[in-house]
């Protein structure tokens, strides 16, 4: 049997600590109604009437005093070292201290403003009951040790209130009651510290901005324990207000039910330390379910008895003055049995579950529904409709704590399948799966473990039906974790954020094309001060402003962003990258397949080590980008050892790309240069008249676009690509499609200076050529030192597409990462 002897010691002070927890509150409770029966017999129903509202007025102050410790205390103290429950305790007597004053001026306000017969004695029991509430009592709740309680709490309150209610007996005045709950309430204090070993030590390291952020942390319980006092302990007050001839029938009722009240609170307060003691969040929770199922069946249990006892009892206690009616005493024996139960569902689960916020909700319903019920209801059946009205007060207490644990235990539960399942994302108005950025998002989603539907954009039909097909598509949007809008879709940004949030959902939007940028900055479509540049300036903060995560395409654009977006939306540059034909050589299309694979397969291993900051993501490929610049390449040879410079250029003919300084400047190369141009045909023809211009002096080709595999020969079938060379600040802040794939197809690559090449450099090293922007000279004095110098080589520059793969990888590893932590903070929200 030995090896069975700890489990039950463990036992055994197991039940000591329940059965102290469970008569010491007893004894405490009792104490302040020892003298009642002498009251009522020596003073009538008019002195415990006075007392009574004193009572009630200092129950009600010594909610306000307690400032919340008695909530979130004896958890905190469960787990926390000596030394570091010295200073809470030591703090919590601080600010309760402090609070103290102001409240204590309070009390005798209301006192001389309800109808009594003696305010001052009123104002005196209320100050005492205000000071009751400064006690260690929580500290030891924590701890589990009810001993402490007994000695240096309960027999030092109980003592002084004994020795009132003989002197009362014996004939002397009614101030005896108040001096005695004086010193109930003084003593203890005394005693509690003494034995923590609370001294000026520990005090001197209470600084002053420490207490005053204990007081603003203890603010968020202390509003739902004042919320609660005004349906819990004000109702006498109330009562006296609205039915003064009620208020000793109803307070007997009130006292009696609070005394049995304060004998069930021994259950919720010795599992407190049961419930907070275990590190593990869900072990906690699990124990809370436990004990609010015990503490309903054992408020069954003493609410029906209630009802039985209550009206002989209160006929003896009372001396005949305030004997409780049967069917008063059902109402109170119900209201046991709702109190009872909310103590567990608001002081263990819903603490257990975070829920705290969700106390002083239940609080607020329980004061809006509790002071105007007992005012009215008392006016119209004295004692039963003041009753009535604060069981209605519990009633809708409960009501909100059980709404909040559903909830909460449902986000819980949610939060535990999210992280043991593949989280759901849907890329939300879709215009063209094909397109690279869009492509490229999904590809690195799905290689992270996501699962990714494509929600497309509705075509044809009128802007209004298009508008509001979207809209039904978003609507029906349903078991997403992640809603993820596509670059070109911002005007829908705050329906589809409305959703996702209303649905526990993150949002993510792809600010990658801004409306105004495209709209008034390229294509010119509306002066910047008219209506459309506003319509376009609004859609576009409306959608930066509704996104959880921002995505963009440099570190620069990025950080024009963070400057403007709430602290709570991140931003993250997410780089355009190179589509998979984008590759050193040209290669026909049936093998573009077998080397995205390849590709693919190198950046995944580059990605899975790749470092959490923008410096760590370039290192991946600096270190290759200086071998580069070192000699790795082939033997350099000039290019007009085997004929003209040939220099690519494709794209549109708007500001950013600069077609008229590129023009221009194959003019004035004076070197052999055979340039090709491959655009649209409006375009074209506009690029033809500028040619026109500079005569015989630039021998270039037109082309019309051609597919993406026939672009990579395209590219591999000359020396230079031609990059952008506007002046805007679009063009300052971007990288554009085309860079990325020269650079990767190991051309060289000539194009505008910009802060958001910062990125690539690195990575590339004297692959690309950089020069002033919308300068035609520095660009032509560029094309010349590639024609003159020993850059161009025989083979493609080496390297370059796997480490311009590897560090987009890396970027869109940290953005999988970063969807994972906001979809566990949403569901654990």
């Amino acid at each position: 049997m030995a090896p069975f002897l700890p489990t039950d010691s463990r036992r055994v002070m197991a039940i000591r600590r329940l059965v102290g927890f469970a008569v010491l509150p007893v004894v405490g409770g009792l104490a302040p109604l020892v003298a009642v029966p002498a009251v009522a017999a020596r003073f009538g129903a008019e002195g415990w009437r006075d007392v009574a509202v004193g009572q009630s007025i200092g129950a009600a102050a010594a909610v306000v005093v307690e400032l919340g410790w008695g909530i979130s205390g004896p958890q905190r103290s469960a787990r926390q070292s000596l030394g570091n429950l010295r200073r809470s305790v030591g703090l919590a007597l601080v600010t309760q201290v402090l609070v103290l004053l102001p409240v204590t001026a309070g009390v005798w306000v209301v006192a001389h403003l309800v109808p009594v017969g003696a305010p001052a004695l009123v104002g005196w029991i209320g100050t005492a009951g205000a000071l009751g509430s400064v006690n260690v009592v929580w500290c030891w709740i924590g701890l589990g040790r009810p001993g402490p309680i007994l000695w240096a709490d309960t027999l030092p309150r109980t003592l002084p209130v004994v020795v009132a209610a003989v002197a009362l007996a014996a004939g002397a005045p009614l101030w005896v009651f108040p001096l005695a709950l004086v010193v109930s309430g003084l003593v203890p204090v005394v005693l509690g510290t003494t034995l923590l070993g609370i001294g000026p030590a520990t005090l001197r390291q209470l600084t002053p901005r420490l207490v005053v952020r204990a007081v603003r942390i203890q603010l968020q319980p202390l509003l739902g324990r004042v919320l609660s006092a005004t349906y819990i302990s004000v109702p006498i007050t109330l009562a006296g207000v609205s039915a003064p001839g009620a208020v000793a029938v109803f307070a007997a009722a009130d006292r009696l039910q609070r005394w049995a009240l304060t004998a069930l609170k021994a259950l919720p307060t010795a599992l407190q330390g049961w419930v907070g003691g275990p590190a593990d969040p869900d072990r906690r929770i699990r124990r809370a379910w436990v004990a609010l199922w015990g503490n309903v069946g054992v408020g069954v249990l003493v609410g029906a008895g209630f009802v039985v006892v209550v009206p002989a009892v209160s006929r003896g206690f009372f001396a005949g003055v305030a004997t409780v009616a049967p069917d008063l005493a059902v109402l109170s024996g119900l209201l046991v049995v709702v109190v009872t139960t909310s103590r567990a569902t608001g002081g263990l689960v819903l603490v257990a579950l975070r829920g705290v916020p969700a106390i002083t909700l239940s609080a607020a319903a329980g004061c809006l529904v509790g002071v105007p019920g007992v005012l009215v209801l008392a006016r119209v059946d004295g004692a039963r409709g003041a009753m009535l009205g604060v069981l209605s007060a519990e009633a809708a207490v409960l009501a909100v704590q059980v709404v909040a644990v559903v909830v909460l235990d449902r986000r819980r539960r949610r939060r535990i399948r999210r992280a043991t399942s593949v989280l759901r994302v849907a890329h939300v108005r879709v215009d063209d799966p094909a397109y690279p950025r869009n492509a490229r998002v999904r590809h690195h989603l799905r290689a992270a473990g996501f699962t990714v539907d494509v929600v497309r954009r509705h075509r044809g039909g009128s802007v209004i039906g298009r508008m509001t097909r979207d809209v039904r598509t978003v609507l029906g949007l349903r078991g997403y974790d992640v809603h993820l809008l596509a670059e070109m879709s911002l005007v829908v940004a705050p329906l589809v954020a409305l959703v996702a949030r209303l649905r526990g959902g993150v949002v993510v939007v792809d600010r990658f094309v801004g409306q105004y940028e495209t709209d008034i900055d390229d294509h010119g479509l509306a002066a910047p001060r008219s209506l459309r540049a506003l319509r376009c300036r609004v859609i576009d903060r409306l959608a930066e402003r509704s996104a959880d995560v921002l995505l963009i395409d440099t570190e620069v654009r990025a950080a024009a962003l963070r400057e403007r977006v709430p602290a709570r939306t991140a931003v993250v540059s997410l780089p355009v990258g190179a589509p998979a034909w984008a590759g050193p050589a040209a290669v026909p299309p049936a093998e573009a397949g077998a080397m995205a694979v390849s590709r693919a397969g190198a950046a995944a291993d580059v990605a899975a080590g790749a470092a959490a900051d923008v410096a760590a993501d370039a290192a991946a490929g600096a270190g290759a980008g200086a071998a580069a610049e070192a000699g790795t390449l082939p033997s350099g040879r000039a290019a007009a050892a085997s004929g003209p410079l040939r220099v690519l250029f494709y794209g549109h003919d708007v500001p950013l790309h600069g077609v008229p300084v590129i023009v221009s400047a194959l003019g004035e190369v004076g070197r052999p240069v055979r340039a090709t141009f491959v655009s649209y045909a409006s375009v074209l023809e506009r690029i033809r008249a500028q040619l026109h211009d500079e005569g015989d002096r630039v021998d270039a080709t037109l082309l019309e676009p051609v597919p993406a595999e026939e672009l990579a020969t395209v590219i591999a079938n000359h020396d230079v690509v031609l990059g952008v060379f506007g002046t805007s600040d679009k063009a300052r802040s971007v990288i554009p499609n085309k860079v990325w794939q020269g650079l990767a197809c190991g051309r060289t690559v000539i194009t505008a200076a910009s802060p958001a090449l910062a990125e690539l450099r690195p990575l590339v090293g004297p692959q690309l050529v950089e020069v002033p922007p919308g300068d035609a000279e520095a660009l032509a004095g560029a094309l010349r030192a590639v024609v003159d110098g020993p850059v161009l080589s025989d083979g493609p520059w080496v390297g370059t597409a796997e480490r311009l793969e590897a560090y987009a990888a890396a970027r869109h590893a940290r953005f999988a990462a970063l969807l994972r932590q906001r979809c566990a903070a949403r569901a654990g929200a």
